[in-house]
């Protein structure tokens, strides 16, 4: 029990813990004194790295001799407690399902007027927004379900909607569907593995048939799934423009799906010859920023960090990638936080041709995260190349060539990075030879797999 406690707790935002600790507090009715206590004792010493259940029985009971039993019932007494604040958190950001938890409550209390007007309202609500998220059709099939029983206490004979409440529960499962339909062929675009999923024709073929298109989510799923699978401009264009139409009517987690399909959507179409995606990516990346739909308990990927600021400079946006460095670096967990700003700032610096003072922020990185410390490393070779640093960079190459050999890298990477090193190489090598720089440029021409290949041109 334990165990699992320190695993519910870590996983607690700083934020939520402070949320936490007021609900406890709250709660204390509810709550035996020694969980509070021990909570308390979380909430002032918990790190991942350590934790002594001894410690945290002296605290609680001062002199008394250790009991397993007795830690274990409170911090069992503790672990409910938070489970029925994240019940309470969670029901308090799905109103739908509450207010029909409320009228459910009314109906079994035979209060027919609040539960109308609980009903009425949870209606009225949901029809001001341009899109229903998902769950709302479930959950109106359910709200005419429970009409359902209560005009059958009034009057068993009274003629029910059971007509329109199978059609919203058709939505619900086909909207779902065409959901898992979607995750399924975003983990074979990008990890090349095929999940089994039944009725996927059938799901389809019931679109065209009873004209769910009309349905504004259906559609948005529906498009998405054909833009992955057909890889058609057009169904991506559908796919933006009906995310930047009913951005406000979905939920977060819906919108991060859709963006971060679109994003995947156009990384393969680029990776396949079409530099025009490279336009398209950044403005969603910029979108989903925006939305807030990539930050999650306050944070931001630091990769997600660097490739935005990656690709905002290959594209020329410079003053925007000054911008976003500064004012979301805050945003990346700590672990992260110092490196990946420091790259960031090297990065910028370099495509200002500030060389010296990208070196400098180079200088200041040192991180395990093998991809960025290849970046780092390919970029420190490219200045020393362009500052007529000869010697050092053939040392540079060198020690770029045994990092990649000790790491655990996918033959594809490797290569796309060793021959960078022998086409770098081959250039110090050319010695003002117009036939050896004419037969490189063919050579890097033709290399797909390939790192900095713009870059190599460019120096011949």
């Amino acid at each position: 029990m334990s165990k699992k406690l320190l695993e519910v707790y870590g996983s607690l935002s700083r934020e939520e813990r402070k949320q936490l600790k007021q609900f406890v507090q709250f709660s204390s009715p509810t709550v035996s004194k020694e969980a509070q206590a021990l909570f308390n004792f979380l909430y002032d010493n918990y790190t991942k790295k350590v934790f002594v259940p001894t410690e945290a029985f002296k605290f609680l009971f001062k002199a008394r001799a250790y009991d397993h039993l007795v830690y274990r019932r409170t911090a069992s007494d503790l672990l409910k407690a938070i489970e029925r604040f994240l019940i309470h958190n969670e029901l308090k950001k799905d109103n739908d399902s509450a207010q029909l938890y409320l009228a459910k409550a009314y109906r079994k209390r035979k209060l027919p007027k609040h539960f109308e007007s609980t009903i009425k309202a949870a209606k009225k609500r949901k029809e001001k927004e341009h899109l229903a998220i998902q769950d709302y059709y479930f959950n109106l099939c359910m709200s005419q379900e429970a009409n359902l029983q209560k005009d059958s206490e009034r009057d068993p004979s009274l003629k029910t909607n059971l007509e329109k409440m199978g059609e919203n529960l058709d939505i619900f499962f086909v909207v779902n569907k065409l959901k898992q339909l979607c995750a399924k062929q975003s983990y074979k675009n990008v990890l090349s593995e095929v999940a089994e999923l039944h009725f996927e024709e059938e799901v389809l073929n019931f679109v065209h048939q009873h004209q769910l298109l009309n349905v504004p989510l259906i559609s948005l799923y529906y498009h998405t799934y054909k833009m992955q699978t057909e890889g058609d401009k057009n169904y991506f264009i559908q796919v933006k423009t009906a995310i930047e139409n009913y951005s406000s009517a979905l939920t977060i987690n819906e919108l991060k799906d859709f963006y971060l399909w679109c994003i995947n959507f156009c990384i393969k179409s680029a990776n396949q010859g079409d530099k025009s995606y490279y336009d398209e990516l950044f403005d969603i990346y910029v979108a989903a920023i925006e939305n807030k739909a990539l930050i999650e308990h306050k944070k931001l990927s630091a990769y997600t960090y660097k490739n935005i600021i990656t690709l905002g400079l290959r594209n020329g946006h410079n003053t925007w990638v000054e911008s976003f460095i500064e004012q979301y670096h805050s945003f990346l967990d700590i672990e992260f936080r110092a490196d990946f700003y420091n790259y960031a700032k090297a990065k910028s610096a370099y495509v200002k041709t500030e060389l010296k003072q990208a070196t400098i922020w180079l200088d200041k990185v040192n991180t395990k995260d093998i991809f960025t410390t290849i970046d780092v490393r390919v970029m420190q070779c490219k200045i020393n190349y362009e500052l007529g640093r000869f010697e050092l960079l053939e040392y540079m190459l060198d020690n770029l060539k045994q990092y990649l050999k000790r790491q655990k890298l996918k033959l594809y990477h490797k290569k796309i990075y060793n021959n960078f090193i022998k086409a770098l190489i081959r250039i110090l090598n050319l010695n003002g030879s117009i036939t050896k720089t004419e037969k490189l440029r063919d050579i890097i021409t033709k290399e797909h797999q390939i790192a900095e290949k713009k870059w190599l041109l460019e120096q011949l």
